[in-house]
């Protein structure tokens, strides 16, 4: 009995400590952002680092990924119970009434019926825990107590009882041996984990971006709208010095036709312009998920950030090397390749023989009470031993080497999808710089040609004031520079656009805004 408790006792840390792996404490990761929802009513202010993290947390893709990544979570934390003890127990009776064999009539003579049947009853209760080891190995401790009554026994109808306390190690040798073989559902689990944490990084991104998308598209319906709302109002400001100058003969009449003319044009850009503003604010209504309770009520006044400096092509280098370490889609890749080197390594484990080397440990007792039994089972009397190697091979491996040969491949395709992964990422870098730096010299030649109408303008008008200019040709001006007003509006929200796809590319759009996804 001290040589299986001791046995026992050897065991237990390397039991305790595989049974909290490394990986994990087990709980369910958490996918919250750091972020907190503000309150949401007409006007709301909204900066681009506010609508960052209401898109993080209301968002239907990025909640949707978010409880997926929960999901993965608990699944990790079902198959880090991997080395959890079992417990096992059985009670069994059994009662016999049949015929003696050719041994029982000769085993006992003494019987007060020889020639009749066979009438016994048995009971036996076995209790015992079971042990997985990281070596592969299956530990099992049981203690098994029984109780016989039989007519055979003498005196007759007396009963008898037996125990044994047993330790026996099953060690595979070949196929399932070793930890790596022992924790390969666990080893998966735990990349499956990291790969919903990475959809829900790519997801957030995803929504972030196309919540900043519609953000500018904001920005720009609201100042285009300024932009008419002003023009409306210096026109009928005009209006009235023509009146006033026709109704003196300064003017000829068509004057005021010209004016109701300009008036109608510019009255429907204003009701376009009011309709874009209204069209976009549905949009951002949707990215934000808003129920239909609150999304007649919320209305939101894009703060737009200063200007930011150009980025060079110099920055490249930089930039690639830090989107590698970040970059969701590289990163899905890469542990998608990581998994498929897991199974890999598991395939060629299966591919072996099944070997398996078999050694217990036992102590017997028999005694006449049921106490004795017991006692005499857990002590050193009539020790027992066994060892035994057992050998499992199927005369063709078709279906292990068909397996090892299509996991192979799956390598491969992991391979491929990172190489094609990075080049893209490296691909998209360049040529999201080029394009933001080519938007940025289109807003520069868009800002001299407002500046230049500007100074054509305020020429017309002080002809006008002298009489020697119509109000068609002012008119004209003013809507020329309303329309280089809107194309340069259009530049600079391209720029941003641009930056944006680029803060895409690269992954480093939420932490550009400050937004920390709690792993």
């Amino acid at each position: 009995m001290k040589l299986l408790f001791s046995v026992v006792a050897c065991l237990a840390p390397a039991l305790v400590q595989a049974g909290d792996p490394a990986s994990g404490s087990g709980a369910a990761p958490s996918a919250a952002v750091a972020v907190a929802e503000d309150s949401l009513g007409p006007n709301t202010p909204l900066s681009p680092q506010a609508l960052v993290r209401l898109v993080a947390v209301r968002n239907a893709a990025a909640v949707n990924a978010g409880l997926q990544q929960a999901v993965s979570g608990n699944l990790l934390q079902a198959e880090q119970a991997l080395y959890s003890p079992k417990l096992l127990a059985r009670v069994r009776t059994d009662s016999v009434n049949r015929p003696r064999s050719t041994d029982e009539y000769t085993q006992v003579s003494e019987l007060v019926n020889p020639s009749g049947p066979l009438v016994a009853r048995y009971k036996s209760l076995d209790v015992g825990l079971q042990f997985k080891l990281p070596s592969g190995a299956a530990l099992d401790l049981s203690h098994q107590l029984n109780d016989r009554k039989s007519n055979l026994f003498l005196p007759p109808n007396s009963v008898e009882y037996s125990g044994t306390l047993s330790l026996v190690l099953k060690q595979p040798l070949l196929r399932n041996a070793g930890r790596a073989a022992t924790e390969a559902d666990l080893r998966i689990a735990e990349l499956d984990q990291q790969l919903d944490v990475q959809r829900f990084s790519k997801s957030v991104l995803e929504s972030a971006g196309e919540g900043m998308n519609v953000f500018w598209q904001l920005h720009r319906a609201i100042q285009g709208l300024s932009l008419r709302e002003v023009s409306m109002g210096s026109l009928r400001k005009l209006q009235a010095d023509v009146a006033s100058r026709v109704d003196a003969g300064f003017a000829p009449r068509t004057e005021l036709l010209d004016m109701q003319i300009a008036l109608s044009a510019r009255e429907t850009e204003l009701v376009r312009a009011q309709r874009a503003v209204l069209e976009a604010q549905s949009r951002m209504r949707g990215v934000l998920n808003l129920g239909a309770d609150t999304a007649t009520e919320a209305s939101f006044m894009p703060q737009v950030p200063p200007g930011e400096a150009p980025i060079s092509r110099d920055e490249l280098g930089a930039r690639l090397e830090k989107a590698r370490a970040s970059w969701p889609v590289l990163q899905l890749a890469l542990l998608r390749r990581q998994q498929e080197g897991v199974r890999l390594q598991f395939a060629r484990n299966q591919a072996l023989p099944d070997l398996s080397l078999e050694v217990g440990f036992n102590h017997n007792s028999l005694r006449d009470q049921l106490n004795a039994a017991w006692k005499d089972s857990i002590s050193n009397k009539n020790p027992g031993w066994f060892a035994a190697i057992s050998l499992d091979m199927p005369l063709s491996n078709q279906r292990a080497d068909a397996r090892l040969a299509a996991q192979t491949v799956r390598l491969e395709q992991a391979d491929a999808e990172v190489q094609a992964a990075d080049r893209s990422l490296s691909n998209d870098l360049l040529t999201r710089i080029q394009q933001l730096q080519s938007t940025l010299s289109e807003a520069r030649l868009q800002a001299q040609d407002v500046r230049a109408r500007e100074a054509l303008l305020v020429a017309d008008q002080a002809q006008y004031q002298l009489g020697r200019a119509r109000i068609r040709q002012v008119l004209e001006r003013e809507d020329d520079l309303n329309e280089s007003r809107l194309r340069l509006l259009d530049s600079d929200v391209r720029v941003e656009l641009a930056r944006l796809a680029l803060m895409l590319a690269d992954g480093s759009l939420l932490s550009h805004y400050g937004v920390d996804i709690q792993h």
